[in-house]
C-alpha cells in the first residue's frame, strides 16, 4: 500500500513538472490582442488514474476458516472428566511446501451445558500433553511426527501440547486456551515433507478416535 501510494504521488508531481515546463518556456507572448487557437481551445481532461488515492478499495477477502471450509470431519466424546459433551474436528489442508508439510485442523466443542467453559487441554485426557497428531504413509510403512527443537522422554515428536512439553514443538501452542461451546479453535503443525511420491495419507490427532483417512497432499 506504501509503495503505491509513493507511486501515484511521485507520478502526479511529474505531471505537474512538465506542465510546468511547457508554460514558461512555450511560444512568443502575441501583442496583437487575439488569442491564438491553443489557448481558445478546451483540454481534454485525462482520464482518472487506476492508483488514484480517492477510488474506494476492495475490501480485504475474509480468509476465517470455519467447519464449513474442512475437507474431512470426525466427531468424538469429549476425553476426561472435565466436561461432558463431544467435540468435532475437521482438517482443512494438509500442503507440502519445500521440504516442510503443513497440516490445518479445527475443533469444535459442544457441551452438555452450553454455559461451561474449558481450557481446550482439558478436552482430552493426556493431562498436560494434549495431542500428538501422526502423518502415516502406510503404503511406504512410514509415519511422520512434528520436528522438535528440544527432546522430552515423555513425548515422541511434537504437536499440540501444554506445559514443558509445548517448548521446542514445531505446531501451535495451547497454552491456556479456552474453548467455549460452539465455537472453533484451529491448530497448525508442520512435518517433514514425504521421502516418497504420494499423494494420499492418514493422519491420526486424538488417541483412541478413528484418524482421517485418505487426505490428499495438496502441493
Amino acid at each position: 500500500m506504501v509503495s503505491r501510494s509513493l507511486t501515484t504521488i511521485i507520478g502526479l508531481t511529474g505531471v505537474v513538472a512538465l506542465t510546468g515546463c511547457g508554460t514558461l518556456g512555450g511560444e512568443p507572448h502575441d501583442d496583437s490582442g487575439q488569442e491564438s487557437p491553443e489557448s481558445t481551445s478546451e483540454e481534454s481532461p485525462e482520464p482518472a488514474s487506476e492508483d488514484s488515492p480517492d477510488e474506494p478499495r476492495e475490501p480485504a477477502e475474509d480468509v476465517t476458516l470455519t467447519m464449513d471450509d474442512a475437507v474431512k470431519t470426525i466427531t468424538y466424546p469429549i476425553q476426561g472428566s472435565f466436561a461432558e459433551g463431544e467435540v468435532t474436528m475437521g482438517l482443512h489442508s494438509l500442503e507440502v511446501v519445500d521440504d516442510a508439510m503443513l497440516l490445518t485442523v479445527s475443533f469444535v466443542p459442544e457441551y452438555e451445558d452450553p454455559s461451561e467453559v474449558h481450557l481446550f487441554q482439558n478436552l482430552h485426557s493426556l493431562g498436560s500433553t494434549t495431542l500428538l497428531p501422526v502423518v502415516n504413509d502406510r503404503e511406504n510403512l512410514k509415519a511422520y511426527h512434528v520436528p522438535r527443537q528440544t527432546t522430552n522422554q515423555f513425548a515422541q515428536g511434537g504437536g499440540w501440547l501444554g506445559g514443558s512439553f509445548a517448548t521446542g514443538a514445531w505446531a501451535s501452542p495451547v497454552g491456556d486456551i479456552e474453548a467455549q461451546h460452539g465455537e472453533l479453535i484451529t491448530h497448525w503443525a508442520y512435518f517433514p515433507a514425504p521421502e516418497d511420491d504420494i499423494d494420499t495419507v492418514d493422519v491420526a490427532v486424538v488417541p483412541g478416535v478413528q484418524e482421517f483417512q485418505d487426505v490428499e497432499i495438496q502441493r
